[in-house]
């Protein structure tokens, strides 16, 4: 029962976290997808410890990887410990959340792929029935409206109901054996693929708030990330069906010419949809991908495909150069522009027509290699480099990008891994992964047949992800994915060895029992709770938008009840408290709004965002309650340009500040540090210009008004500006 309750709740997982999205949640495509992880997550451990105290038995089948991947664990526990912002390191971020419990329910996939008992495989009734129940409990938690109904009690419900049964019930037929288990991640890259298609047709059933060609993935590098991994599984499916197996019984296979078709079929749909969206890092890693494949199927495999492989590339090679040499639009003629654009630039980042996304990306790592000298061992913590950066970044990056710009990734994957989890992470994550090519490509030249195209798939599809990491990133949807793969990888190359253990619990085997299903149940509950502050959190974006910000606090309240944790959420409620506060100098506001404001710093303290919130609230509040806070408001500031150098707002707000207390000097300092590296910022060049003015330095003063004059005709107080070089010009 439980053996086959795990593979049920493992396979729905898989399929279910790439299709999933709900448009009440404002994170439509993280919170999403993180729900499904971590609801799943807690029913496959759940399922799991209840198997072991039942039985009273710990049966656990060891692979080679068992022991690189409890390091990686330990690696990432040791950085979330000594994280600069532990909070963020283990509940993640707000888009991408791939902090410690993540990477923990990526490592139970693969225990849970790599110990799944494939022996059970029930009646079609069984089997109907279980996706039925499944259903009907998804969409009991996951309902289509906010109201608590059941999911076949409306028109809406039902055809989520019937999707949900149908494609269930296609689950658990696939997952009959370890070959079986790829066919989930054809399955979803085929119907994402011909979404896409449809969408790329100029139609579409959904009504999304913006206008999106990216499946349900919410980027199309996403995708096509996804899509190219699935895309060598399709070949190995596709391929192993080809098998000339001699038949003592001459008798047409039917059955296995519909799969080849369809499979066939899957192939062609995948590969269009893949290269469709010019992702410059799918081509490489596609293009290399394909010879490593073709050189794992051996000789002889080569030689018994060959008009099969030669069918498969006359296919799909004019799709790639199609679309990879298009005229104005081809990959490879929009990357060699870039970098004609690069060598031409100074610091090989402009705004403007001469902005490049890869001088973005060479200034990301520059800055990332600057953290690394200061946090070599065990890094800056998951999920914080949003929060660091700005403190590394190059003023070039600063100022194509503007003073907010920031980053919460490399788009590279060993650069974030020694990043975030230090020299130690690094070793840990080589480590894991060189064991994994080591012992895949033992067992590839090592086997034959089906078992030999599977592992050369699964092999491929290993370098695939990995030469996308190192130009972009990996989704929730496409690691959870390779974690899949690997423990595949992992069965199909290593033969298990089963360890067993017998425990004799007695009376206590209820209590553990019971201790679990607690535990399960405040697990859900605080899924549920993620879930639900996600939609109030739309909800209140909403109001604050439309302007009813009195509305809007209570729900984000509301949102910050069910989920302290998110960075975001108190940002969003401190700026609706500022804003308020800036229109009405009401102390009730203000006083709300330094609360929550010292609330961030204390969470979040390595954010200069929350500092920034601060020294706003102080002023703000100094203003309404007739209290000086200024000084307050000045350190707050200061902190914020410690942790953010190239931050204008701060600077000027401290200038602006210390110059109504009078310490002139120490304002001009700050508007000058402004024009150091921005001469073109309004307020420094004014407040500069008219200190100068006050001095009667007047061939100074004269330089900064006279540039705000020319560059900032539309500046409030130009007509200021003005007056004062009137003046300068008489008093010649």
């Amino acid at each position: 029962m439980f053996s086959y309750l795990i593979k049920v709740l493992l396979g729905v997982l898989l399929f279910l976290m790439p299709l999933y999205f709900d448009l009440r949640v404002a994170d439509t495509f993280g919170v999403s997808k993180m729900v499904v992880l971590y609801l799943f997550s807690v029913l496959l451990l759940s399922a799991s410890l209840a198997k072991v105290v039942y039985y009273e038995k710990l049966s656990f089948r060891r692979t080679a990887l068992d022991i690189p991947i409890l390091i990686f664990a330990l690696a990432n526990i040791l950085s979330a410990s000594l994280s600069t912002s532990p909070i963020q390191s283990i509940f993640g971020g707000y888009k991408s959340q791939q902090g410690l419990l993540a990477i923990l329910c990526y490592i139970l996939i693969f225990f849970s792929i790599t110990n799944i008992s494939t022996d059970l495989n029930p009646k079609w009734q069984i089997k109907l029935v279980i996706a039925f129940i499944l259903a009907n409990l998804l969409a009991l938690f996951f309902p289509t409206r906010p109201d608590f109904s059941l999911g076949w009690a409306y028109s809406e419900g039902l055809l989520f109901l019937l999707f949900y049964i149908g494609s269930f019930y296609l689950i658990l037929c696939f997952i009959k054996d370890t070959y079986s288990w790829p066919k989930i991640f054809v399955f979803v890259a085929f119907l994402s693929s011909l979404y896409l298609l449809y969408q790329r047709s100029g139609n579409d059933f959904i009504q999304w708030e913006t206008p999106l060609d990216c499946t349900t993935f919410g980027n199309m590098t996403f995708f096509s990330h996804y899509g190219l991994v699935a895309f060598f599984l399709t070949i190995s499916i596709f391929l192993g069906l080809f098998l000339k197996e001699r038949s003592k019984k001459k008798v047409v296979d039917y059955k296995r010419y519909a799969f080849l078709g369809l499979s066939g079929l899957s192939l062609a749909i995948i590969f269009i949809a893949v290269f469709v969206m010019r992702v410059r890092s799918i081509f490489i890693a596609g293009f290399f991908a394909s010879f490593f494949f073709l050189i794992l199927l051996g000789a002889k495999v080569r030689r018994e495909y060959k008009r099969e492989i030669i069918a498969l590339c006359l296919i799909f090679a004019p799709v790639v150069i199609y679309y990879g040499c298009t005229t104005g639009s081809g990959i490879f003629v929009e990357t060699a522009r870039e970098a004609k654009i690069m060598t031409e630039t100074k610091d090989l980042l402009a705004p403007g027509e001469k902005f490049s996304t890869g001088g973005v990306r060479l200034h990301i790592w520059r800055g990332c290699l600057r953290i690394i000298k200061d946090y070599p061992l065990f890094g800056i913590g998951q999920e914080t480099l949003f929060s660091v950066y700005p403190r590394y970044r190059t003023l070039a990056h600063a100022k194509t990008e503007g003073q907010y710009s920031r980053t919460d990734r490399a788009h590279n994957d060993l650069i974030d891994v020694i990043v975030m989890t230090g020299i130690f992470g690094l070793c840990a994550f080589l480590f894991l992964h060189i064991t994994f090519l080591v012992i895949i490509l033992r067992a590839v030249y090592q086997s034959k047949g089906r078992e030999r195209i599977m592992l050369a798939g699964i092999a491929s599809a290993w370098t695939a992800y990995h030469l996308n990491g190192l130009f972009s990133f990996g989704t929730p949807c496409v690691n959870s994915m390779f974690w899949a793969l690997s423990g595949i990888g992992a069965v199909l190359a290593g033969k298990p060895r089963v360890y067993e253990k017998r425990l004799k619990l007695g009376s206590m085997k209820w209590v553990a029992l019971s201790i679990i299903l607690i535990l399960s149940i405040l697990g859900l509950v605080w899924v549920r709770n993620i879930y639900f502050a996600d939609i109030t959190f739309n909800q209140a974006t909403r109001l604050e938008k439309s302007g009813n910000l009195q509305d809007a606090i209570p729900k984000y309240k509301e949102v910050l009840r069910l989920n302290p944790w998110q960075k975001d959420y108190s940002d969003s409620l401190l700026n609706t408290y500022l804003t308020l506060a800036r229109r009405y100098p009401n102390p009730d506001y203000t006083k709300e709004a330094v609360f929550w404001a010292e609330r961030a710093v204390k969470l979040f303290s390595q954010e200069s965002i929350a500092w920034n919130f601060l020294g706003s609230a102080y002023y703000l509040d100094g203003a309404a309650t007739g209290k000086d806070r200024r000084d307050e408001a000045v350190a707050a500031y200061k902190e914020t340009v410690i942790r953010e150098p190239y931050l204008i707002d701060a600077y000027t707000n401290i200038g602006q500040i210390t110059l109504s207390q009078g310490k002139t000097d120490e304002a001009y300092k700050h508007f000058m540090k402004v024009l150091s590296f921005e001469e073109r910022e309004p307020r420094s060049l004014y407040y500069a210009g008219q200190i100068e003015f006050q001095r009667g330095e007047y061939k100074k003063a004269k330089e900064h008004l006279s540039r705000l004059v020319k560059l900032c005709p539309t500046y409030e107080r130009v007509e200021n500006a003005k007056e004062m070089l009137l003046l300068i010009e008489r008093s010649r």
